[in-house]
């Protein structure tokens, strides 16, 4: 199993099963008086469950191989719950086990996208109700496109730059695209070309030239292309 799951569904029966069928995996069973399943985002999101998260796998399972810990509604935690979490979902410790929930991907860090694996699952009734639904249009291609090849890269740039204030929208559209990218196909390098978008972003924010900020992008990237 990998060590963190992401389960993304607005149906609240598909996703139980899903955690059910995990937690049977691993032979762990899902019920309210398992001692070795900690339940996070019922009615609080903070860095205080976070916390108390590394707690309870920096202990030893009471009566089972391994721990599960699943936090409902990721999409709730705020930007500093999110980042304490990335610590443990990089390092969940021997024998522990994460499983996230959301019916919002796009609210969750593309860090802690990039760590999960995904799943979609979808209720039968649901299915009954929307017929198409396995028929999920892919995302548009990304508007930046960009090869190994760093000067060919400075070119697509150099082509892109004409006017200096299309720079910050064309970004935040690569941005948005890539982040569903990530959703769709979880993956280290689109994870990574997330991170080089925001922070070319922030440079703009920060009244970095906005064609310097895109040679960044184009450049920094080149390598993980």
């Amino acid at each position: 199993m990998f060590p963190a799951t992401l389960i993304i569904s607005s149906s609240a029966p598909a996703v139980q099963k899903k955690i059910k069928i995990i937690c049977q995996k691993l032979q762990n069973p899902f019920h309210p008086n398992n001692p070795d399943i900690l339940k996070i985002g019922e009615s609080s999101w903070t860095i205080k469950e976070v916390r108390q998260l590394r707690h309870f796998f920096s202990q030893k399972p009471f009566s089972h191989t391994n721990k599960i810990a699943i936090i409902f509604n990721a999409e709730k935690m705020g930007p500093p719950a999110q980042n304490a979490l990335l610590k443990t979902l990089e390092e969940p410790g021997p024998n522990n086990f994460l499983i996230l929930t959301t019916a919002k991907p796009q609210a969750l860090l593309p860090t802690i996208l990039s760590r999960c694996q995904s799943f979609r699952p979808h209720h039968p009734s649901e299915r009954q109700s929307r017929p198409n639904i396995g028929t999920i249009r892919s995302p548009p291609p990304p508007t930046i496109p960009l090869t190994s090849d760093p000067i060919k890269n400075l070119a697509v740039a150099t082509g892109l730059s004409a006017d200096k204030n299309s720079i910050p929208p064309l970004l935040s559209q690569e941005l948005r695209l890539q982040q569903q990218i990530l959703v769709r196909h979880p993956d280290s390098s689109t994870a990574k070309k997330i991170t080089k978008l925001i922070h070319s972003l922030r440079l703009i924010k920060h009244n970095v030239d906005p064609r310097s900020a895109l040679d960044y992008y184009v450049l920094s990237t080149s390598l993980s292309v």
